[in-house]
């Protein structure tokens, strides 16, 4: 049920122009952050409510039926939002040029794109995401096995990482992309998340821990919304739905496999190496990233 994100991400592609680009994609990484912050707080609070004792009659109900029956209620409300209220963006431009490529085929979809940049993009932000994926899959074992975390210090954790991407998204993003650029943001975030992974990894006291997350969380949140930014501009106004779906299917791909291998790796070879492995892939990402293209006209 992700497709949602790749269609919210191509309407505010339909509503702004280059110069605002990543403006609104960061504001759809801030919301994102946001959900990060008060979901999990939501839904430890949720898992105190004896939800068999309450609703003896419901089948199947057990102790964490209560986070699962307000996550229900809050995507039915959305659903119909979205239904009654939200407009369509994409500009009426006569004649559907893409309806004869449309397949169900989802294969055919991650076909190589004709846009200058595209393909680039996506495989850096394909190598990016299943490094960065890794790291987050395994944060919670670490802080376990080193500090003797419990549920609420995780959560405390993420409700940390949640509010740098909120500040980071929400308002740094859209004030430097417009300045320095997409590319110089992609850069610049890149690099911070190697030393972050470093700390992490070596960590041994719980404030090193929270600087290596600190740098983690500022440099994916610069990354992601000025990749999504890039791969909009690469991209022609009619094709912005398709492309940025494969943009973010390509991001789903290396979640799907990373934390796999990165679990692999933690408990066979020790909690420090899924880091150090994670920040030597993430050089990759960088070298790709000063070959960049820059956009050669701007997309409406």
């Amino acid at each position: 049920m992700a497709g949602n994100l790749s269609v919210a991400t191509a309407a505010v592609a339909d509503v702004t122009d280059s110069s605002s680009r990543a403006k609104g994609m960061g504001m759809i990484g801030a919301a994102f952050g946001v959900g990060f912050v008060f979901g999990p707080a939501a839904g430890a609070l949720l898992s105190l409510w004896d939800a068999p004792a309450t609703l003896p009659f419901v089948p199947g109900i057990n102790p964490f039926s209560g986070p699962a029956i307000v996550a229900f209620l809050l995507a039915a409300a959305n659903f119909v939002f979205v239904l009654k209220f939200f407009p369509e963006t994409l500009r009426n431009t006569g004649a559907d040029s893409t309806q004869a490529k449309r397949t169900i085929n989802p294969l055919l979809l991650l076909k190589l794109s004709p846009f200058v940049g595209v393909n680039r993009t996506n495989l850096l932000y394909f190598i990016f995401i299943a490094a960065f994926a890794g790291m987050e899959f395994t944060l919670t074992f670490l802080a376990k096995d080193r500090f003797d975390y419990n549920a609420f210090q995780n959560g405390r954790l993420f409700l940390f990482i949640g509010f740098i991407i909120v500040l980071v998204q929400g308002g740094l993003v859209r004030r430097l992309a417009p300045k320095y650029g997409e590319k110089k943001l992609v850069l610049v975030g890149l690099v911070l998340i190697v030393p972050g992974l470093v700390l992490v990894g070596l960590c041994h006291r719980q404030l090193w821990m929270y600087v290596g997350l600190f740098l983690l969380a500022t440099g994916s949140s610069l990354t992601t919304p000025s990749l999504t930014a890039l791969v909009s501009l690469y991209t022609s106004a009619d094709r912005q739905g398709e492309t940025l779906g494969i943009f973010r299917s390509v991001g789903s791909l290396g979640r799907a496999f990373a934390p796999i291998v990165a679990a692999l790796v933690y408990w066979r070879f020790g909690s420090e190496w899924p880091y150090f492995g994670s920040a030597i892939i993430m050089l990759a990402p960088i070298a790709m990233a000063v070959g960049l293209p820059r956009p050669s006209s701007p997309m409406p």
